[in-house]
């Protein structure tokens, strides 16, 4: 059962923070992460907490569909391997900027259909690196505030694909991709939720997740400690600050009054 929240509560305590939340929901393609990433948009704007879903694709699609058009296998073997890269990340980047850029205009909850996972996994999968240099383009996306891995076998997700009627999935390639997901350094951080339900059973399991996370977010102080010490650093040394200046304006006030004038400094010693 999904629970009602108030929205002059959370209006009221998310103000304090620069930027709304992010959910990220990552998974093999057929993995179900665009509709749950749509219905869980919905569902929290039901409850009082807007949000919006955001689908920051590579541009796979785009890229292999030209690739094929112009006699090539795919992008990879379109542009090369490393071009490829700078590409494809770069229009993955520019996706996850828009979405956060409109996430904190609008203040609504950012509900993001992949993210920088996603590119470090697809990487890996092909074999380009260590991901380096797309790890440092990227290091100025927030940390987000939940990552839900969706599971599923490789074979459910090949026919969830081809009853899309888009595009053909490799059941080698998803095994595999679902390896790389599992591999990445930040793969302890992610939730994994089995997706093998319908949309309404993997709806049911995520949404909890999603409301634990965002109360947890609420419950942390909107100023890290560290700032929150600096900021009292500095209150305490401006009176002190002032009375310095206060002081010495005084005594060099009576020194100009003791040599009988204000319009003239004091003589100089000749010795």
């Amino acid at each position: 059962m999904i629970t009602e929240w108030s929205a002059g509560g959370y209006d009221h305590r998310m103000r304090r923070r620069r930027r709304p939340a992010v959910i990220v929901l990552l998974g093999i393609d057929g993995a179900g992460k665009s509709t749950q990433a749509r219905r869980l948009a919905r569902t929290l704007s039901a409850a009082g907490r807007p949000a919006s879903s955001f689908n920051n694709g590579g541009g796979r699609p785009l890229l292999d569909a030209l690739a094929r058009r112009l006699g090539r296998r795919d992008g990879p073997d379109l542009l090369g391997r490393r071009v490829h890269v700078a590409v494809e990340a770069t229009y993955r980047g520019l996706a996850i900027t828009r979405a956060l850029a409109l996430s904190r205009l609008t203040g609504r909850i950012a509900v993001m259909d992949r993210y920088v996972y996603c590119q470090y996994a697809v990487m890996r999968l092909r074999g380009d690196g260590e991901a380096r240099g797309v790890r440092v383009a990227y290091r100025r996306f927030p940390a987000p505030d939940l990552v839900v891995l969706f599971t599923v076998p490789a074979t459910l997700a090949q026919q969830r694909v081809e009853l899309r009627g888009r595009d053909h999935e490799d059941l080698d390639r998803l095994v595999a991709f679902a390896e790389a997901y599992r591999n990445l350094p930040e793969a302890p951080m992610f939730r994994e939720l089995p997706a093998s339900g319908t949309p309404d059973e993997v709806h049911a399991a995520l949404y909890p997740l999603v409301t634990d996370a965002l109360g947890r977010r609420l419950d942390r102080p909107a100023v890290r400690p560290r700032a929150t010490h600096l900021l009292r650093e500095r209150a305490t040394r401006r009176p002190t600050s002032s009375r310095r200046n206060v002081g010495w304006l005084r005594r060099r006030t009576e020194a100009r009054q003791l040599h009988g004038s204000s319009n003239h400094p004091p003589p100089r010693s000749t010795r």
